[in-house]
Parts: C-alpha cells; structure tokens; sequence
C-alpha cells in the first residue's frame, strides 16, 4: 500500500493518530458556529489550563487537545468534547472549569451529554 494512501486514511479519521494522544481527549469546535461565538478563545483557554500546546499530552499522560472542525452541536456553541461528553455553552471560565473539575474527579462520568 501507498505511504500516501495510509496517510489520508490516518489524517482523515479521529480514531487515527500519529502521535500519542492522552488518555482524556479534548476536542474543541472551532467551525462556524462555535467560532463566531468564542471557540478560539476556550480552544486557548484549554492549552493554557492544561499547559500543553495543541496536539501535545500533559506530562502525566491524562490529556491532550486538538480543535476539531464540527461536533455537531452548534445548540450548544461554543463547545467541546471531552472523550465522549459534550460541554456547551462555554466560557473560557466554564472550559477551565469543567478541566479542573475532572482533574480533580477521576470518577467523573465522561459518557453522558452536558449542556
């Protein structure tokens, strides 16, 4: 198979990576919506509350983030995605906050819909 060919699939698919991810995955919607309504500034409120830079894990393993093109949430925006949980309505207070919380609550249920 191609070199290139394994390059678009890994590129094209969220559950793909090329490099380590953390065990909490982070997503931030920076599309329209969420855009216009402050998704660049909780995608910087999330690099500066877990101190890594986009696409980098923390040094404890337990996170990392990237922005993503559509959550499908735009209800909601500005969002995120942490693992399989939606976080809507967000400040980049309320984005730390939800980050704090979890670090602080490894029980905290990820798989239920917030908003």
């Amino acid at each position: 198979m191609a070199p290139a060919k394994v390059y678009g699939v890994v590129t094209f698919y969220d559950l793909f990576h090329q490099r380590p991810v953390g065990h909490h995955r982070v997503r931030v919607c920076t599309n329209l919506s969420c855009a216009l309504r402050g998704g660049n500034e909780i995608l910087a409120a999330v690099g500066g509350k877990l101190g890594v830079h986009e696409d980098e894990v923390t040094a404890d393993g337990r996170f990392s983030y990237t922005h993503f093109e559509c959550l499908g949430a735009c209800e909601q925006a500005p969002m995120m995605m942490i693992n399989d949980r939606y976080h809507g309505n967000l400040t980049p207070d309320t984005a730390a906050a939800v980050l704090a919380q979890l670090e602080t609550n490894l029980d905290t249920d990820l798989n239920k819909t917030e908003s």
